[in-house]
């Protein structure tokens, strides 16, 4: 079931006079939705307040609070991961949807309509630390840390037999030069 239809769509069809809030909750069906396996999961709130700028523009303010599930770097069990971020936008009414811009989220004017769950994912998706990771080992998966133990364990390696010639040339000079007392 795609609830993203229209639960994320937002109109910017009719000037707003004031600020207008919204909120939202994501939980595991909006995550499983986004067809990302970065996040497999969550619960988490945005209260979105848009804020009329100008006529034609509109600052977008999010506010997320709440967890989401990740894999773990070391040992790909779940990882719960707290959320708790502001970020902003700006979006313009113009000539032509343009998300290649820098600066603003410009939508056609003539049609102002836009499914933002991408965007509401993708905030919060940076929001998340770069390494996720439980934050001690023994919270890791415990036959996934015994592999990586293992593996991780160096080899035993013949010694290089030129070793085994210098120590014998050197044992040889020693044995014939005289000893000083």
């Amino acid at each position: 079931m795609d609830r993203r239809k229209d639960a994320y769509m937002i109109d910017f069809k009719e000037p707003l006079r004031g600020p207008e809030s919204l909120a939202y909750h994501f939980d595991d069906d909006f995550f499983s939705e986004q067809g990302d396996e970065e996040i497999l999961g969550g619960d988490v709130d945005l209260d979105l307040e848009i804020r009329p700028t100008s006529s034609h523009s509109y600052q977008l303010l999010f506010h997320y609070e709440g967890a989401v599930t990740v894999p773990c770097d070391r040992c790909l069990a779940p990882l719960e991961v707290e959320v708790d971020t502001d970020d902003e936008i700006t979006v313009e009414l113009g000539e032509a949807l343009d998300e290649e811009n820098d600066e603003a989220l410009i939508l056609d004017a003539a049609d102002p309509r836009y499914d933002f769950s991408f965007i509401f994912y993708e905030l919060i998706k940076v929001s998340l630390p770069i390494v996720h990771s439980h934050e001690e080992i023994e919270e890791c998966d415990p036959s996934v840390v015994s592999f990586l133990m293992e593996s991780d364990a160096p080899e035993e390696m013949p010694e290089d037999p030129r070793w085994e010639s210098l120590r014998k040339k050197i044992s040889e000079e020693d044995d014939t030069e005289p000893r000083k007392k």
